[in-house]
């Protein structure tokens, strides 16, 4: 078998990047001799973007772990989940350099949107590249050539059956009301407060709805000015704070849901993959214009994406299609091409490529 090392994010935490770190991980240890590394030291949201020692310790153990593994594990292929900027990325860029003084191919998969354009070139070099959706391409054009450039959409497990699915759309079809849900971190650029003003104004036209918020806070400021806005706009019974959910237990909560509410405009945000679950559990979504998810949400009855990033144009759509019910389109929409087996062929076929 061929050998692969892959370095990257993986959780803990669970976000993004690392979930699909470690499905890919998954798909690859079916076909490959794959070995990975963490380089994320981190184990909740509340250290990231900090320093600390544990980090600084972190980093040579990952040094130390990499220069072991290209001299005793020998991989043929090296595929980098590369930071796109900041810190990780100066130190990503040593590990990149270590890759190259052992002659080793590299892959780099970049899951965000911006990059350090100059240093990025620099670094990267005449390797190959993975990027999420051609339209973030267009962003990095001067960066990259397009030869050297793959583009590999997200994909995620399929959870539910059709049966399961059924029974799913009966019980949705129940609701008194319509349900929304914001499911992400509750960082402020994710959406949490301009989801609240969209639940301020449905509130103010008498529209009746409930709208549960799931995720993890950033830190105590958010939480505090979160909950006083909540207060604020009078929303105590409309509005409600689950905490975090994993598992069967967040998929409960948005198989309930009529609609996802995600007004992102995240520094990073390139491929949501709370977009995809919605989808696999037929719920259509709102989001705005960033990264890729226009290149996700590409059909009326998967949703509405703002290109004006206005919680005024989601709260106009919102009214006018609160009661749609294509469940079984937005479903099919996403097995057809959002699963898991989908993405991970498309991955395989990248580095049959890079190996041959």
């Amino acid at each position: 078998m061929e050998k692969v090392l892959f370095l990257g994010r993986f959780s803990p935490p669970m976000h993004g990047a690392a979930r699909m770190n470690d499905l890919y991980y998954d798909v690859l240890k079916k076909k490959y001799d794959v070995e990975k590394i963490k380089i994320n030291y981190y184990s909740s949201l509340e250290e990231m973007g900090r320093f600390s020692f544990v980090k600084l310790f972190g980093v040579l153990a990952v040094f130390f772990k990499l220069f072991y593994r290209l001299v005793i594990f020998k991989p043929k292929l090296v595929l980098f989940e590369i930071a796109p900027r900041g810190f990780a990325f100066y130190r990503d860029s040593v590990y990149a350099f270590v890759c190259k003084l052992f002659k080793r191919k590299i892959i780099f998969a970049i899951h965000s949107r911006e990059v350090d354009r100059k240093r990025f070139k620099f670094v990267v070099g005449k390797s190959k590249v993975i990027l999420l959706s051609e339209s973030l391409y267009e962003e990095m054009s001067n960066v990259f050539s397009r030869e050297n450039v793959y583009f590999l959409g997200n994909g995620i497990l399929d959870e539910i059956d059709d049966g399961k699915f059924k029974v799913i759309m009966k019980q949705r079809a129940l609701n008194k009301k319509p349900i929304f849900v914001f499911l992400s971190n509750m960082i402020e650029s994710k959406g949490t407060l301009e989801t609240l003003e969209l639940c301020s104004k449905l509130k103010k036209a008498k529209i009746d709805f409930k709208c549960f918020f799931v995720g993890a806070f950033p830190n105590g400021d958010l939480r505090s000015e979160w909950f006083s806005k909540l207060e604020e706009l009078g929303l105590e019974g409309k509005c409600e704070y689950l905490g975090v959910k994993y598992g069967n237990e967040k998929i409960e909560i948005l198989a309930s849901a009529n609609w996802l509410v995600f007004p992102t405009d995240y520094p990073t945000e390139s491929y949501p993959l709370v977009i995809l679950e919605a989808f696999m559990l037929g719920v259509p979504v709102v989001s705005y214009d960033t990264g890729a998810i226009k290149d996700i949400v590409v059909k009326d009855y998967l949703g509405f994406v703002s290109k004006k990033k206005s919680v005024d144009e989601l709260f106009g759509y919102l009214k006018k299609n609160i009661e749609r019910k294509n469940w079984s389109r937005v479903r099919e929409y996403f097995k057809r091409n959002y699963t898991i087996e989908i993405a991970g062929e498309k991955l395989l076929d990248i580095v049959d490529g890079e190996l041959k």
